[in-house]
């Protein structure tokens, strides 16, 4: 397939704002000298990108692409990406790979934008633009091999995708995939899914309310927030969670009901958007 051909017959490339495709704004990835700051950056990205989904690529000023992704809702990860500028972000993988290499490109940074809603859409042709762009960040890591140009570019997306979900799938007591998507179903599109070795933590922005944990002889959700007392559900103190290197996690419900833990997963939603 002739990727380059495709994106400009799409008004994909070149990346500008001349096509109408793409929209643009600047961002100082800088350290902000107060909370205040920071916030009116926050304010800023999203007031540029609202609640859509698609993806962005970063460009500084020498005209680098440092940076190509993709965001549902965008605006979570391009504010993930001005703090990792600075500092740390949860989320970030052990080694924080983005934090340093933000920290290293600091400065007035070109992000364009395109709205797009389909997610198999959004990875094929973030991987698209990957390969021809070859941004700074993941040239190397992401690069298609010269010598598989004739494979089937989704059958890369579907392998590293695997790879980063699930490298074996889950298992949550008898269900699978289908629980992932019944929980974010019941919670909504502003709430975004991690994928981590044992299991599935879902964020609102870098708030954590629930995590999926794979198991094979019971459910396992563990609750950042108060949820109702019922059968099955271990409740810790905060001293006990603090040892147990839980943070905030001090309701666990480890039982087989699948409607009992639907039921604590909407609980949880009104409680934290209380607290919101």
């Amino acid at each position: 397939m002739d990727y380059e051909k495709f994106l400009v017959e799409n008004e994909i490339l070149p990346i500008d704002c001349k096509t109408g495709k793409w929209n643009h704004f600047k961002v100082n990835h800088l350290k902000p000298k107060d909370d205040i700051s920071k916030n009116q950056v926050k304010t800023f990205i999203e007031s540029n990108v609202a609640n859509r989904n698609g993806l962005y690529i970063y460009k500084n000023e020498k005209g680098e692409i440092l940076y190509i992704g993709k965001g549902k809702p965008l605006k979570n990860r391009l504010y993930s990406h001005y703090l990792e500028s600075f500092q740390p972000v949860r989320g970030d993988t052990k080694d924080q790979r983005w934090h340093k290499f933000f920290l290293k490109h600091q400065g007035l940074l070109d992000v364009y934008w395109l709205e797009l809603e389909g997610e198999k859409d959004r990875q094929i042709i973030e991987k698209m633009l990957d390969y021809l762009l070859k941004p700074l960040f993941n040239e190397k890591a992401l690069a298609l091999d010269s010598t598989n140009h004739n494979q089937s570019i989704n059958n890369t997306i579907i392998k590293k995708e695997k790879n980063k979900q699930n490298e074996t799938s889950y298992q949550f007591l008898h269900y699978g995939e289908e629980l992932i998507e019944k929980v974010h179903a019941s919670l909504g599109p502003d709430f975004t899914p991690e994928y981590r070795a044992t299991g599935v933590t879902f964020y609102h922005g870098f708030n954590r309310i629930l995590k999926l944990v794979s198991a094979t002889n019971h459910l396992k959700v563990e609750y950042n927030v108060q949820v109702p007392k019922v059968d099955d559900l271990i409740v810790l103190t905060k001293e006990e969670a603090k040892e147990k290197k839980m943070g905030t996690c001090q309701w666990i419900y480890k039982g087989r009901s699948l409607d009992m833990a639907m039921h604590l997963v909407r609980e949880a939603k009104k409680v934290f958007m209380g607290k919101c």
